[in-house]
C-alpha cells in the first residue's frame, strides 16, 4: 500500500525516467541500443562463416535485441500509463507470443500516445 502511494505520488518522475529509458534502447530517429544491436549481430552472422565460434556470439546478440525490444516496450507502457492489463480487450502479453505481441503492444503504444496528445491539444 504504501509502495503504490509512493510509485503514484512520483509517477511523473516516474514516466519521465522511463520516457528516457525508450528514447535510449529504441528512439523514433537515430540509433539506440537495439539498432546497434541488430548491426553487431548481423556483422558477427557475416564473420561466422569464416569463425563459426561467432554464430554463438550473433545469437546470444539477437537474444539482447529481443530483450532491448520487451523493456523498451515496458519502459514506453510506463511513460505513457499503459500497461498490458489495460490494453484493448483486456489482452495480456502472452496471449498472442512475446514476438508478436512486442510489435503489437509498439504500435498500440504509440496509437495511444498520438490519441492522447490529440486530445491534449484540442483541449
Amino acid at each position: 500500500m504504501l509502495a503504490e502511494r509512493d510509485r503514484l505520488r512520483n509517477e511523473e518522475a516516474l514516466r519521465r525516467g522511463a520516457a528516457v529509458g525508450v528514447e535510449a534502447l529504441m528512439p523514433d530517429e537515430g540509433d539506440g541500443a537495439g539498432a546497434l544491436l541488430t548491426r553487431a549481430a548481423a556483422e558477427l552472422d557475416s564473420a561466422a562463416a569464416v569463425d563459426p565460434e561467432l554464430a554463438s556470439l550473433a545469437e546470444r546478440l539477437a537474444a539482447l535485441r529481443y530483450e532491448v525490444e520487451d523493456v523498451a516496450a515496458e519502459l514506453h507502457g510506463i511513460s505513457t500509463g499503459w500497461t498490458p492489463s489495460r490494453a484493448p480487450g483486456g489482452r495480456r502479453r502472452a496471449a498472442c507470443g512475446p514476438r508478436a505481441t512486442r510489435a503489437q503492444a509498439r504500435r498500440w503504444h504509440r496509437r495511444s500516445a498520438r490519441t492522447r496528445r490529440g486530445v491534449q491539444g484540442a483541449a
